[in-house]
């Protein structure tokens, strides 16, 4: 039994052998891996950096842009106000201006169509009497 004990033995030291010997490329390999995915990483941290830097200031402008552009809606807005207030105040004068000025316009007009017919009966009845007159003279004179 001890020969079979040596001979297990001498196996698993080869075994033993033949595993270090395949596990120090393994472990070199895996290093210089390890060592490339460290190197990608602080590559890919400095360029996160900057896009985080440029985010940062995108944001920043875009926040001075709404600003801005809330300001103008503002000033915009009391514009509008104003004119607003502009307009009802023109209507109130027109009105006022209309209140004052159409009456007489109107009874102006009134009493031009007044004489206007006024006139028109007068002539008629001028016509009328004149025409009326000429039949009479010429049955004077028959």
């Amino acid at each position: 039994m001890t020969m079979a004990l040596q001979i297990a033995s001498l196996i698993a030291l080869s075994l033993f052998i033949i595993l270090v010997l395949c596990l120090i490329p393994a472990i070199f390999y895996i290093r210089s891996k390890l060592a490339d995915l460290l190197l990608a990483r602080s590559r890919l941290e400095a360029e996160l950096h900057l896009i985080v830097e440029n985010s940062r200031q995108l944001v920043q402008n875009v926040n001075d842009i709404t600003k801005r552009v809330n300001e103008q809606l503002d000033d915009a807005g009391k514009v509008v106000h104003t004119v607003v207030q502009w307009t009802d105040m023109a209507n109130r004068i027109v009105t006022a201006v209309d209140s004052i000025i159409e009456p007489p316009i109107s009874g102006l007009a009134n009493k031009i169509n007044l004489f206007r017919l006024g006139l028109s009966v007068f002539t008629q009845t001028l016509c009328a009497k004149r025409s009326n007159k000429q039949p009479k003279e010429e049955e004077d004179h028959v």
